[in-house]
Order: structure tokens, then C-alpha cells, then sequence
């Protein structure tokens, strides 16, 4: 496993009583290749906006959201399926998926109308 920042934020909880790591993204990179992260807010700018600590108008919560785009890996392999390589495979809405494969919120399958 590998974390999305590549190494433990200082906080993504920051509240007045405590500001620490609770929430992490993990992932393993022969399945899903990390394309990008987004930063979290400095002390500074939580505190301009919020005063000591979380929640705020500008953060509702305690917990800070953390955000990674991710392409996955079919293969396994870790490389990332592109539309010149259809074998079996289709583009939808949902991502890439293989004709027996489930579409996420849906009862149909792959590559059915």
C-alpha cells in the first residue's frame, strides 16, 4: 500500500481540541495509478476563515476533504487501459468496464443496452 500524499499529512482533523491525522487515502499501485492530489489548506488559511479550529462556513466539517484522481488498472499489471486497447473492453460514463463486469448503481451488465 502506498498513501496518495506519499508521506502522512500533519492533520486532516482540526478542530480547537485537536488537530491530527485520522483519514488517509491508501491504494496499491498495481491496481490504481495515482494521477494527482489535491493540497490541503495551511493552518493559516483554515484559521482565517474559521478562527482556532473546524467546523466553518468554508469547512463543514472537522475532517478535511481529501481528494486523489486515480485511473484504474484492469490488467493488473498497473498500466492503464486507453481506448486503443478494446479488446473485450468498453468506455462508458462509469469508466472502463469488461462485458461481465457490473456498471456501478446499475442491475445491468457491461456492453447490455
Amino acid at each position: 500500500m502506498q498513501t496518495a500524499l506519499g508521506t502522512e499529512p500533519i492533520y486532516t482533523n482540526y478542530t480547537q481540541q485537536f488537530k491530527g491525522t485520522l483519514d488517509y487515502v491508501l491504494f496499491s499501485p498495481m491496481r490504481i495509478r495515482l494521477m494527482s492530489v489535491a493540497g490541503l489548506p495551511t493552518p493559516n488559511e483554515i484559521e482565517i476563515d474559521s478562527g482556532e479550529g473546524l467546523p466553518s462556513s468554508v469547512y463543514p466539517s472537522d475532517h478535511l476533504m481529501l481528494v486523489a484522481d486515480v485511473a484504474l488498472s484492469i490488467t493488473g499489471s498497473g498500466n492503464i487501459m486507453t481506448n486503443s486497447h478494446r479488446s473485450g473492453y468498453r468506455s462508458n460514463k462509469t469508466g472502463i468496464t469488461g462485458s461481465g463486469m457490473m456498471l456501478p448503481g446499475t442491475t445491468k451488465r457491461a456492453g447490455m443496452r
